[in-house]
């Protein structure tokens, strides 16, 4: 059976958030999953701690970029 150039191709998922907390707890358990079903999954945030472990634990690509929040 031949694959097409387009079925070998990964959807890609880029998820944002300003901290990497919300990586760390909230998507425990998706991002492997996601990958487990074929997408490409990158995270993005502020640089810390719990981004490096994300990365660790999921195997997942991490892309650190400083975002600031303040109060309305």
């Amino acid at each position: 059976m031949m694959v097409s150039a387009r079925q070998q191709k990964r959807i890609r998922i880029f998820i944002v958030a300003t901290v990497p907390d919300t990586h760390w707890f909230f998507l425990r358990g998706q991002l492997g999953f996601l990958q487990s079903q074929g997408f490409d999954v990158t995270l993005v945030s502020s640089p810390g701690k719990r981004l490096k472990e994300c990365k660790q634990r999921d195997g997942v690509r991490c892309v650190p970029i400083l975002i600031s929040r303040r109060m309305h």
